[in-house]
């Protein structure tokens, strides 16, 4: 059936109804599931409901626009509860349960609350007002916080006190420097635990306030070479030291000469390849035969020869086991890896003559210094 409304001209038939111009419909438009408003020569933009859900489609290649010359464009619930307010040339906020969290601003954007990211990539500068967590106690990976920078720029943590540059850590710029550093503005440093005992300060030097410095195994202590005289530096490398005791005892060379050994104690210090004891050596000589007394239980294998020195030092007081009972200085000789001879000149032929035997107790103490083999 065709005819007019008005100017309009309008074909009804069965299924359809065809409208040519504009048509004013003063009441509601009712379309029945699945049936849809399509508009656009090419049916581009559809809008119906299947049932279910409301559907808005744009079909053919062009953009779906929702332009606003007022105030706003807002997506809300039933209610009237905000989900997405975008402002007209301004922030654009999202919303969860009626709560905004993310805003757009001029500088950027604004995040209520927690964000959380798989991944994340910052170009620029970050500014944090807060505490940062890096990793959880549940993670089951490694947690890294990683600084990729290049070789000619600074790739370091810069901290800073009412914007003023006060602590940094890592490495500096090329024309700063390459060396990773730890810096204060103010010229000291600590390290501690728990924030409560320090175990050492940074400040012209280092100072150790609580602990011990532990040097590794085969490892130590390298000194600069000090300049001004003529020498030949074997090492200027501080690899050990040591304090201890050891059990030392006297013993006789020759024939027909023999003693009985007492209480003796000896403590020694050992600093590089330098040992020294202090010894306190009781015993009875018991028959005085030809040869000479010795001393053995050296706690370290000394050098051995006049080029590697092994030609010791003695100092002893209270040689009541001597001819000559006083304070005298000796040398001695080293002849195997746990024996000083006692020698009084410049020779090894110039040994020191043991009194003669009897029932007194003998006593030598005193110190002895030597070169160990390394």
């Amino acid at each position: 059936m065709a005819g007019y409304i008005g100017t309009q001209a309008v074909s009804v038939n069965t299924t359809s109804a065809t409208i040519t111009g504009d048509a004013s419909i003063g009441g509601d438009l009712s379309l029945g599931d699945s049936d849809k408003a399509i508009f656009g020569a090419g049916s581009d933009l559809q809008i119906h409901h299947d049932g279910s859900n409301s559907y808005v489609t744009e079909v053919g290649a062009g953009a779906l626009v929702l332009q606003s010359n007022g105030t706003a464009i807002v997506l809300e619930k039933s209610d009237g509860e905000n989900m997405i307010l975008a402002n007209t040339d301004g922030a654009v906020t999202l919303y969860f349960n009626g709560a905004a969290k993310l805003a757009t601003k001029a500088t950027g954007v604004t995040v209520t609350g927690e964000m959380a990211a798989t991944t994340m990539d910052l170009s620029g500068a970050a500014q944090i007002d807060g505490n940062t967590t890096v990793g959880t106690a549940a993670s089951s990976t490694n947690v890294e916080f990683n600084i990729n920078g290049v070789a000619s720029k600074a790739t370091r943590i810069q901290f800073k006190e009412g914007g003023t540059s006060k602590w940094l850590l890592g490495q500096g710029a090329a024309s700063e420097t390459s060396a990773f550093e730890l810096y204060n503005a103010g010229g000291v440093m600590s390290l501690s635990v728990n924030r409560s005992t320090n175990l050492a300060t940074f400040a012209n030097g280092l100072t150790l306030t609580d602990g011990n410095l532990t040097v590794a195994t085969a490892h130590g202590i390298a000194f600069g070479n000090a300049s001004g005289n003529t020498r030949t530096i074997v090492s200027n490398l501080l690899d050990e030291y040591e304090e201890g005791t050891c059990t030392m005892a006297p013993t006789t060379s020759g024939s027909n000469f023999a003693i009985n050994a007492g209480a003796s104690g000896a403590r020694y210090t050992k600093i590089g390849n330098s040992v020294t004891l202090l010894i306190d050596l009781n015993f009875v000589i018991t028959n005085r035969g030809s040869g000479y007394i010795k001393i053995t239980g050296l706690p370290f294998t000394p050098a051995v020869g006049y080029g590697n020195g092994g030609y010791s030092c003695f100092s002893f007081r209270a040689c009541s086991a001597f001819s000559v009972d006083t304070e005298i200085p000796v040398h001695g000789w080293v002849s195997d890896t746990n024996t000083l001879f006692p020698e009084q000149g410049s020779t090894s032929s110039a040994t020191i003559n043991p009194v003669a035997a009897s029932s007194t107790t003998r006593r030598i103490t005193g110190s002895i210094t030597y070169l160990t083999a390394t």
